[in-house]
């Protein structure tokens, strides 16, 4: 694809609203092929083609159309998401071939677990795990193989399951001071990182405290009792062995490793422990039946579905709709309060366009800035509306990338039919919707908001604004 220049925007019929086709059609198409009642995963690649077609019929120059589809397919994030996919798919069979699970299952009804608290184990579990490590794609692939059979085993709901692992995993994406989106909206808005997330930690304890007692609430009201067969035919200690691997897959993501390093070492390390401790051969991994072809095919619709998804992604971004809007938003802005929202709101639509929450904050945090600084605004307050907004968009975003993990391992576990619908899990993701709720609540009170009085090269924080500042100006 050298030599492609898309300096020139892509341009749809229908002028700006048309600049929206590519991926507000994949959205629509989605949701009534799930109010029809066409759920599968295979079924959303039908949404992916009708939803390009409509595209194409749509862009002026055809050629360009073609360009920039292939584009998406060469973002190094799409490479990377399908050696993820793969790597976490085989994991996830290494996992639940070596009878794990039953494992799991016996421990719990030895201790005597109450299951209706496992949404709520999960949900602390996933914070627990991505507040360690500051990845929501990780701590997906981490709990997803082993929480969700031993819950579903259990009689969980497995959408309120999914719904804790996602809730989980964005909690520390949101707040780990060593999250890239901690970092990324840290840095574009001129704030020091631990102080960014000190001024945080209130907003996602407040939201995580709710979710909590949400969990217990919907635990107790949607699990069912669990068989007593069930129960006595549960596997034996032996195989708890094998939780040595999320505990090898959280300290190695701790050391700053990357995912797919990560899980390419556990799943050499699992292979190891299958074999050695006896729980299969290594005529088995490698049969047609095994953890390895197994959990390749089974991550196959997830792969196949990403390609339509950041080809419409691509086109999206190129008809250069959303970066015009983002230019010319700040001027409309004639108080603090319209500054903040307005921020949030280019940050949720910036993750509905991108798909990925990072991507969003460094395309908002730069208009975000200017405003904040206009307004005198506490920066540190802007770091974490960017964050706050961005964490609880991609956490009920159904095509988000730790959606999609997650969603393909459930499917390719085998514990999961794919006629699942991945539309059911966003409701249950408590803390993203809370997330949402407590930083809107604080913009529309004021709760919080606090202002800088800049002297050289110091900074004062105030609970007013400067008098010299255009605050006062605009609000006067």
């Amino acid at each position: 694809m050298e030599g492609v220049n898309h300096a020139k925007n892509l341009q749809f019929y229908g002028g700006k609203i048309g600049g929206w086709i590519p991926l507000g059609s994949l959205v629509v198409f989605m949701l009534a092929f799930v109010i029809t009642d066409h759920i599968s995963l295979k079924v959303f690649w039908a949404a992916g083609f009708f939803a390009l077609s409509l595209s194409f019929l749509f862009s002026k120059d055809k050629k360009q159309f073609s360009d920039v589809s292939l584009k998406g397919l060469t973002d190094p994030m799409f490479s990377v998401l399908v050696i993820i996919f793969l790597f976490a798919g085989i994991l996830s069979h290494l996992l639940r071939q070596s009878g794990l699970i039953d494992g799991l299952l016996w421990l719990s009804t030895t201790l005597g677990l109450d299951a209706a608290y496992l949404p709520l184990i999960t949900f602390l579990a996933c914070a627990a795990i991505s507040t360690a490590t500051g990845t929501a794609g990780g701590t997906v692939a981490t709990a997803t193989p082993i929480l969700l059979p031993l819950s579903l085993g259990l009689g969980c709901d497995p959408a309120l399951v999914l719904g804790a692992i996602i809730s989980g995993a964005f909690f520390g994406d949101n707040l780990a001071p060593i999250s890239d989106t901690t970092i990324a909206s840290s840095l574009t808005m001129e704030s020091e990182v631990p102080k960014v997330v000190k001024n945080r930690l209130k907003y996602s304890l407040i939201a995580g405290f709710i979710a909590s007692i949400l969990y217990v609430i919907f635990g107790k009201m949607t699990t069912n009792q669990l068989p007593e067969t069930l129960v006595e035919d549960a596997g034996g200690p032996k195989t708890l062995i094998m939780l040595v691997i999320p505990a090898i897959m959280v300290f190695l993501m701790i050391k700053g490793k990357d995912l797919v390093t990560v899980l390419l070492t556990c799943n050499l390390v699992a292979i190891i422990l299958n074999i050695t401790m006896g729980f299969m051969s290594l005529e088995f991994i490698i049969n047609i039946e095994g953890p390895i072809v197994a959990g390749i095919s089974g991550m196959l619709s997830i792969i196949v579905f990403q390609i339509f998804l950041f080809a419409l992604l691509e086109l999206t971004k190129a008809s250069g709709n959303f970066e015009e809007f983002v230019k010319t938003a700040g001027s409309q802005c004639k108080t603090p309060r319209q500054a903040e929202l307005m921020v949030a709101f280019l940050t949720v639509m910036g993750t509905v366009a991108t798909a990925i929450n990072t991507v969003a904050i460094v395309m908002i945090g730069p208009v975000a800035n200017k405003l904040f600084k206009k307004f005198n605004l506490d920066r540190r307050r802007g770091a974490n509306i960017l964050d706050g907004f961005s964490c609880a968009t991609a956490g009920v975003l159904p095509y988000n990338a730790s959606m999609m993990v997650m969603f393909g391992l459930a499917v390719s576990s085998g514990v999961l039919s794919e006629t699942f619908s991945v539309m059911s899990i966003p409701m249950y993701s408590f803390h993203a919707i809370l997330l949402f709720v407590v930083f809107l609540i604080s913009i529309i009170t004021g709760w919080d908001r606090r202002y800088e009085k800049v002297t050289g090269n110091h900074i004062e924080i105030l609970k007013n604004p400067p008098m010299n500042s255009t605050t006062i100006k605009k609000t006067s």
